[in-house]
């Protein structure tokens, strides 16, 4: 099949350099679906928060264009040029597409400007969040909100990772072109893997309050279990000083390369995310995708993934009940196995890279059409 060209800018999140993607590790599973998309003859071009750095990145570790802060501006006076300093790209792009709702209002400023269609994707609930960490009634979660409606009800699409999201958003504005498109998973990367196992209980996400780290080690405190926690933030330091007395058993490993995550996860009996609230974990599906034996906490994001006890198990967000849930599956050896194999179906059927981008390219293209449709 002939597929007409489409040419795409993806911004970055706000503040985002290729830089940031490139020091966790993420690059490559980030740019995955550009690169699928390119099989519907969909050439994705970035826009990112970097400098001159990220150019020299771009050029070593992906095979398409990013355009840069190349004057080196201030973070607010480089929002504020940004359409006139990326005018021949965005110019010539069909559509514009965000990657989280933070900086979507950049984007939506800059498809006014050029009469481009814009599809705003995002993960989770960016007011959701601040409000979790500021306060419903602060001023970054008011600001959260108007930026929401602004960009949800001027987008050509909107695209959430969920329908749980989807649906809130069509509730809140019932005008918006919504639509589920969840998050991928490279399956034949992510895959299990015949090599030994070497320790419990493996943690991979980031270390700040809202993914409850603390309560998994203190509910590791008073049992014989091994667990490796991978991943950085704010709490990193704290961590290392609380249960340093416990190195022995609890390793804090920083950030690993996507490349490396399946051999880490294919050596855990158990991977874990104790989260109090989640959008659609990547690392979840990451670690159900490699056939691990999956404990999520009961809570919005992680359940709509999860079914109980059929392809992973479902605890509550204390120490205790994460405790019994490890040592529950950690008594059997049959479940864990019989749970990783379902895990594994359940993201072949519904988050597999080629089932994923061909669903985006059917929005993308819809996007665009009408796009040209009304001119």
């Amino acid at each position: 099949m002939i597929y007409p060209e489409i040419r795409m800018i993806l911004f970055f999140t706000r503040n985002i350099r290729l830089a940031d993607w490139h020091r966790v590790g993420s690059t490559k599973r980030e740019v995955a679906i550009y690169q699928k998309l390119r099989d519907y003859n969909v050439h994705t071009e970035f826009i990112t928060y970097g400098q001159r750095d990220d150019a020299r990145l771009a050029s070593e570790i992906i095979d398409m264009p990013v355009h840069v802060n190349y004057l080196s501006l201030k973070p607010r006076r480089y929002e504020r040029w940004l359409s006139y300093l990326h005018a021949l790209p965005l110019r010539r792009a069909d559509v514009y597409k965000t990657n989280q709702t933070n900086g979507a209002d950049i984007a939506l400023a800059a498809a006014k400007q050029w009469h481009k269609p814009l599809i705003a994707r995002f993960g989770y609930m960016h007011s959701f969040n601040i409000g979790k960490q500021h306060g419903e009634e602060s001023r970054v979660a008011q600001t959260a909100r108007q930026l929401e409606a602004d960009v949800f009800s001027q987008a050509q699409a909107v695209i959430g990772t969920t329908e749980r999201l989807t649906n809130e958003v069509q509730e809140r504005f019932p005008s918006a072109d919504v639509y589920t498109v969840p998050n991928y998973v490279e399956t034949d990367h992510f895959a299990p893997m015949d090599i030994p196992k070497q320790v419990d209980v493996t943690y991979v996400g980031r270390l700040h309050p809202e993914k409850n780290v603390e309560a998994l080690l203190d509910a590791l405190i008073d049992t014989p279990y091994t667990c490796r926690i991978i991943g950085d933030g704010q709490q990193a330091k704290m961590f290392r000083d609380k249960y340093s007395p416990f190195q022995d058993r609890i390793s804090f490993l920083g950030q690993i390369s996507n490349a490396d995550l399946p051999r880490y996860l294919n050596e855990s009996r158990i991977f874990i995310m104790p989260s109090l609230y989640e959008g659609h974990p990547k690392a979840v599906i990451e670690a159900m995708s490699s056939g691990c034996a999956v404990i999520g906490t009961n809570v919005v994001g992680t359940r709509e993934v999860i079914d109980h006890a059929h392809n992973g198990w479902l605890c509550e967000t204390s120490p205790e009940s994460i405790r019994e849930s490890i040592q529950h599956l950690m008594s059997d050896e049959a479940q864990r196995h019989q749970l990783g194999k379902n895990a594994r179906q359940y993201v072949l059927d519904n988050y597999d890279l080629d089932h994923i981008a061909e669903t985006e390219y059917q929005v993308i293209r819809q996007v665009v059409e009408q796009a040209q449709y009304k001119k």
